[in-house]
């Protein structure tokens, strides 16, 4: 009983923990025949009818091959 007790408590912090921890998100693009990754970045606590700046991150850049 006491180790059901535990692993319950443990799962609900974590649960808990999760929920309020800063949201990522990865997905692809299809963009000129080639997938493109993204990621986003929720902040902590983010809230659908807030408005927050948006910052876009690029690397690379025009590749020429031979």
């Amino acid at each position: 009983m006491i180790l059901k007790t535990i692993f319950y408590t443990i799962s609900v912090i974590t649960i808990f923990a999760l929920s309020v921890q800063a949201q990522n998100y990865e997905d692809t693009l299809m963009i000129y025949g080639r997938n493109r990754f993204y990621k986003t970045h929720l902040p902590l606590g983010y809230n659908l009818q807030k408005q927050y700046p948006v910052v876009f991150c690029f690397h690379g850049g025009l590749e020429i091959r031979i």
